[in-house]
């Protein structure tokens, strides 16, 4: 069952990373874009923390860095970013298991953050 990145903060792209899927495989882990047309961004043939993605997103030509940190209960990390013309971009996520990747990810569409830059699906 797919995990969805329902929590991020950090700077200002986070907002990308917001829906993202990641699919824990019999090999390792997917890392995937939000619903719909989601496709995967990173692969991970690691089976235990730090799982490590680098990747970057269709539209960007910066790259990103993803680490699983932690794998009980809710899944956590860090995240950063290369994009050119700013200090480089860094926060943390936090993910819940979905019941269905397509429901999950459309069920978080539109949330909005607090003041202080957090996008929450809860």
């Amino acid at each position: 069952m797919p995990w969805v990145i329902r929590s991020v903060q950090g700077g200002n792209e986070r907002s990308k990373l917001f829906g993202c899927l990641l699919v824990p495989l019999e090999y390792g882990w997917d890392f995937k874009s939000p619903q719909p047309n989601s496709r995967v961004l990173a692969s991970s043939s690691s089976l235990s923390a730090p799982i490590i993605f680098n990747f970057t997103f269709p539209d960007q030509e910066w790259e990103w860095r993803l680490t699983i940190d932690n794998q009980f209960g809710l899944l956590r990390g860090t995240w950063s970013n290369n994009k050119p013309n700013i200090e480089q971009e860094s926060g943390t996520w936090e993910a819940g298991v979905g019941e269905d990747e397509e429901d999950d990810a459309e069920g978080a569409e539109g949330k909005e953050g607090d003041a202080e830059g957090e996008h929450s699906a809860y």
